[in-house]
């Protein structure tokens, strides 16, 4: 009966039979009402053939009595109350909250909007059948009144409006009808519900009319539409057609419905449990916050897959034990992961329920749907095997449907720190709901010649139904929430898989979902900015060169103002290559290089080169315990400086008077470009230092490409600032010495002294600068403080800025304090791919950049984005840096576990894993989002800290801005640090919740509320400490361990704290009215509380109401506590009060 098959046998599978869920849940519900109560979607699912499925069902009764026949209809019409009001469904309520426009993607109302299209079309036939069905169905004479829905008893006739297009002008006019019907918010007080208008219009000569027809499915669900449009064909067709019997109602089946609080209790268990471990919804590239939007427009994508290819999908997937929707889901889910760079997502699904309590029930209009929650998670490469779980999971929730979907949603928010539209990314399949098409052949109907829907609280929605036999999928979607193409290639890459498993090995990966035209982007982004290829040579041989060329030109100047020609340090580092010769180093051999900066150490790393032997930088302010493992691991014998460890063990160390006793080499050593040149020791996430093996071409490749890519030549002067064992001073040595250039050497002291660095640039004649850019602010700040109106580093003509986030500010302020203006180089990449990889000349930062992207590829390099499975992610989508080509390093030293692990072959080629996140824009550009394995997740939100620092900058009294995550990881936190421009603002000590006093109250209070306009709820720090200066490294970079430590432990009282002052009181007791169970505390959140997004807005009501200012729901989502609410009320009391001036007029 429910399959429709004519016979069943104890052999027959389910889903062979073409069983879905659908049929499932009406199959399970059936077989409880006559006896089986503990019949089970999950055992019918699981063991889908006949006999195996009966071997689980076991009747109520235990005395061996055969079970009941099936029950009668338990639900009794109700005919004489048909027109009292009776309450929403969770669904309906939700939808009614939604659509306030206070609620982020709120202010759209449940709209299903189709127009048809055809020659002949008979108005007022059309018009008597709509009002035929207005009378025959009562929910289209609903209406929704102070929570309550109520069917009125009589409407006036419904009138077609139709307008006639001019000759020649249709399209203004049916563009008009589109504009005026397709995105309605329709009063649900006020009937009616729907809307039909008309416009008569010529195409080539013929006559047609155009039919608009918007249903507002608050009060119909998709069957009700569907049977709706079919009774509405049949009238138009033959107005004497008479339709079968409704002999009950909606409002019979909501009030009259049993209920069974034990299935309710075992429902909320179930999905208790399920929660914990569902994933966070999909987190896809947006392009601006979706609570900024007032009022969301959505937009169609539609696609057909033929009858022919859809039979085939549905018999694969009944072999494979799947229903089609599921197939669907997990091709959607596939999607997403994708477009989020995750590997697990959570959707909204759309399930029709209606319960077979009586023969007319599927006959009934109304909204009898309710919402669930599918977790989708990639099963290593196999998407069958992950669509196999999905379907597992699914059914078990299935038997567990008697929970409120509001609860449910509002649950998932609080687990996911999302109240405001916890999961606005949802999937709707009507496959087995019934025939779409509108109307069939020969009925006279007119054509469906477009449709959209929208809802509140989503932003993409994926609806897939069945039309004469195709399968019709449809994404109605908030376009302008996206970066442009994002949704046309999620869309294209949904429907190449659609119409790969029609024929491919289901066995077998999903092809990869990244549009062509994305990676042939990207290549060309690449060829583009790509010179002319670098020729491999040895890193030394053009500092040799010029010094046989030019010996005179200066080659090295100190600040002590000490100068060394290219000559005299060539004879150095020949003498000192004599030296090591003499001490048996060999060509390949590794040599330590401890001195300090200044020119004995560049001769010194030349020296090294210059007798074939590769050096090892290395710093002796560095604990003992690492110099003497990176001294193991690296097994040098020789050490040019000091070595503190003596001993028959200990390297042989070499000082400057050792190795300047010898007589020079003749000529350096002239390697092979493949030799080593230098192992450079980084920090591992272990502990343990990583020798990262760098060879001459490597580094030639990198430092050739910046070299002739900015002109740099013999007149340029670099101020050294990096130490050696940084891996800019490769560039800072080779790059200016090899070009013929020079370098200025600051004492170990100057380096640390930021005043003095504006002077030392203008006293000798910088032109070059290289360093991470929080030196370079620091160098900005030092040049403002010192001559506001014009400073001291003008001469500056190109600054290379790399190994950290690149502030927006930077480019402008280096561009007003220098003469020509500088050439604003933004750089990346890794010390395992030879200093840098990609390079951006700025010139105007684009007011839609977070920071400075990464620019693209240097010469010889490649770039990829890749997600954990190693596939390329599509753009705008954050996955892990790999670095390509000619700049790699060999490897980790002695660590071949490592090097296979971050070292791997992709594609014919060897790749770098940086560990780094990063994603390509649509125009090919890179960008640098952070660490991986530091990336701020809270409450299973991807957080880029770049984005709140980026916010909180913006602010006019802050300089700068960082922001951590701190805690436990199942109770991480943000907590953010600002540097006021005004260094008496900032605190020596503690930290600032919101509403707590600070040492500039008004200036954290301003911040907060600025991050509540900007970032979304979730991305709201919990504390932000003003700082007179953020702590940095050695390197320069922002130490963001120690600012994990100034965080400090999470201080938060336990016990309730009651509220200070009167304001705070006030809102207490509006609190405790909408919270009956609350416990007066100023810092308990709203919504753990027991609040929902209704209660919410009734509060936010209430505040306006009695104490006069009107508090943003998106500001009360981000900090929903009392006492940053008072605070946000004071803010706006003060702002209202200083904005009028009254007198006697």
């Amino acid at each position: 009966e429910l399959l429709g098959v004519p016979e069943v046998g104890r052999e027959s599978s389910f889903f062979l039979l073409g069983g879905d869920s659908l049929v499932a849940t009406r199959m399970i519900g059936r077989l409880r009402a006559a006896g089986y109560p503990a019949a089970r979607v999950a055992d019918l699912f699981a063991r889908p053939v006949l006999r195996h499925f009966c071997e689980t069902l076991h009747p109520r009764a235990a005395t061996g009595a055969q079970p009941a026949p099936a029950a009668a209809p338990v639900l009794v019409p109700d005919p004489d109350r048909a027109h009292e009001p009776f309450p929403l469904t969770d669904v309906q309520a939700a939808y009614h909250t939604g659509r306030d426009p206070r609620l982020t993607l709120g202010g759209v109302g449940t709209w299903h909007y189709t127009e048809v299209d055809g020659t002949d079309v008979d108005l007022d036939r059309l018009e008597r059948a709509w009002n035929a069905l207005v009378r025959r169905h009562g929910m289209l004479r609903a209406v929704v009144e102070e929570g309550q829905q109520r069917v009125l008893p009589d409407v006036p006739p419904v009138r077609i409006p139709v307008a006639d297009a001019p000759a020649g002008d249709a399209a203004e006019a049916l563009a008009a009808l589109r504009a005026r019907l397709s995105q309605q918010v329709r009063d649900p007080a006020r009937w009616p519900l729907f809307a039909i208008e008309a416009v008569r219009h010529h195409d080539g000569g013929a006559a047609r009319t155009r039919v608009g027809i918007g249903l507002d499915y608050l009060v119909l669900d998709a069957l009700s539409l569907t049977t709706l449009y079919a009774e509405l064909t049949a009238l138009y067709t033959d107005p004497e057609h008479e339709l079968p019997p409704v002999d009950v109602s909606f409002r019979d089946y909501v009030t009259g419905l049993p209920t069974d609080p034990e299935s309710a209790e075992r429902a909320r268990a179930h999905w208790r449990e399920r929660l914990s471990e569902l994933p966070p919804p999909p987190s896809l590239p947006l392009d601006r916050d979706p609570a900024a939007l007032d009022a969301p427009v959505f937009t169609r994508r539609r696609l057909s897959l033929p009858a022919e290819d859809w039979r085939a999908v549905r018999r694969r997937a009944a072999r494979h034990g799947l229903t089609p929707s599921t197939v669907l889901l997990a091709l959607y889910a596939e999607v997403l992961e994708t477009w989020s760079g995750t590997d697990a997502v959570t959707v909204t699904l759309t399930l029709f329920d209606r319960r077979d309590v009586h023969p007319h029930i599927h006959r009934v209009l109304g909204d009898f749907t309710t919402l669930s929650l599918a977790g989708h998670r990639r099963e290593g490469a196999s998407w069958l095997a992950a669509a196999v779980a999905l379907q597992r999971r699914q059914a078990e929730d299935l038997d567990h449907l008697d929970v409120p979907a509001d609860w449910l949603l509002r649950e998932f928010g609080r687990r996911t720190g999302t109240v405001d539209a916890a999961a606005p990314v949802v999937f709707t399949s009507a496959v087995g709901v019934g025939d779409a098409t509108l109307a069939g052949p020969g009925t006279g109907f007119p054509e469906k010649v477009w449709g959209i829907s929208q809802s509140p609280q989503v932003c993409l929605d994926n609806q897939v139904t069945e039309e004469s036999g195709n399968l019709v999928v449809t994404w109605d979607a908030v376009e302008e929430l996206f970066p442009e193409g994002v949704l046309d290639a999620m869309f294209g890459a949904y429907e190449r898989l659609l119409r790969h498993v029609v024929a491919a090995d289901w066995g077998a990966p999903l092809p990869g979902p990244v549009p062509a035209a994305h990676l042939g982007r990207r290549a060309a982004a690449a060829r583009e900015a790509a010179l002319e290829p670098v020729v491999p040579r040895p890193l030394h041989r053009a500092f040799f060169a010029r010094a046989r060329t030019a010996p005179d030109r200066t080659a090295l100047v100190t600040t002590a103002g000490r100068e060394m020609t290219y000559g005299a340090l060539a004879d150095r580092a020949l003498r000192t290559a004599a030296a090591l010769g003499d001490a048996g180093v060999a060509p390949g051999d590794l040599v330590a290089v401890t001195l300090p900066k200044g020119p004995e150490q560049i001769a010194a790393v030349l020296g090294v080169l210059a007798a074939g032997a590769a050096y090892v930088p290395l710093s002796l302010d560095q604990p003992a315990a690492r110099r003497e493992r990176v001294r193991a691991t690296a097994a040098f014998d020789v050490v040019l400086g000091d070595w503190p460890a003596a001993g028959a063990t200990a390297p042989r160390a070499l000082s400057g008077t050792d190795t300047q006793g010898h007589e020079p080499l003749a000529a350096p050593a002239d390697p092979s470009p493949e030799a080593l040149a230098y192992v450079i020791f980084t920090s591992g996430s272990t502990g343990e230092p990583k020798g990262v093996q760098i060879t001459h071409a490597a580094a030639w490749n990198t430092i050739a490409d910046i070299n002739a890519r900015h002109g740099i030549g013999a007149d340029d002067r670099v101020f050294a600032l990096s130490a050696l064992d940084f891996d800019l001073s490769v560039y800072d040595v080779f790059g200016l010495l090899g070009a013929g250039g020079s370098l200025l050497l600051p004492t170990e002291d100057q380096r640390r002294e930021p005043a003095r660095w504006p002077g030392l640039v203008d006293r000798h004649g910088v032109t070059v600068w290289n360093t991470v850019p929080a030196l370079l602010d620091l160098l900005l700040d030092a040049d403002e403080q010192e001559a506001p109106e014009g400073g001291r580093i003008a001469g500056l003509r190109t600054a290379l800025v790399s190994g950290d986030w690149i502030g927006l500010d930077l480019p402008g302020r280096l561009r007003r304090r220098t003469a020509r203006p500088c050439v604003f180089a933004a750089m990346g990449g890794a010390t395992e791919a030879a200093v840098w990889s990609n390079s951006l000349t700025v010139e105007e930062p684009d007011p839609r950049w977070v920071s400075i992207p990464y620019g693209r590829p240097l010469t010889g390099q490649h770039y990829r984005v890749a997600d954990r499975d190693g596939r390329d992610c599509p753009d705008w989508t954050p996955g892990e840096l790999w670095i390509g080509g000619a700049g790699l390093a060999r490897g980790y030293l002695g660590d071949p576990a490592r090097t296979a692990e971050k070292f791997v072959e992709r594609d014919g080629r060897r790749w770098y894993r940086t560990g780094d996140l990063g994603r390509f824009r649509a125009d090919g550009l890179l960008e640098f989002l952070g660490r991986l394995d530091s990336q701020l997740k809270i409450a299973g939100h991807r957080i880029e800290a770049g984005e709140i620092e980026a916010a909180l900058e913006s602010h006019p009294a802050v300089a700068r801005a960082a922001v951590v995550a701190v805690g436990e990881r199942t109770a991480k936190r943000l907590a953010a640090f600002a540097v006021p421009h005004e260094p008496a603002h900032a605190e020596p000590a503690g930290a600032v919740e919101p509403g707590t006093p600070a040492a500039d109250p008004d200036l954290t209070g301003s911040l907060f509320a600025l991050l509540a306009e900007r970032v979304p709820g979730y991305a709201v720090p919990s504390r932000i400490r003003l700082l007179p200066a953020l702590p940095l490294t050695a390197n320069g970079k922002v130490d963001r361990a120690a600012l994990a430590g100034l965080a400090g432990p999470d201080t938060e009282s336990v016990a309730a704290q009651p509220p200070h002052g009167g304001t705070e009181t006030a809102l207490a007791a509006l609190w405790s009215e909408h919270l009956p169970h609350w416990t007066p505390d100023r810092n308990a959140n709203f919504f753990t509380a027991g609040g929902d997004s209704l209660a919410a807005l009734r509060l936010l009501t209430a505040i306006e109401r009695r104490l006069g200012a009107a508090v943003p729901a998106r500001r009360f989502f981000a900090a929903p506590t009392v006492a940053a609410l008072a605070a946000d009320i004071t803010r706006t009391l003060a702002a209202h009060g200083t904005a009028y001036e009254t007198g006697e007029l």
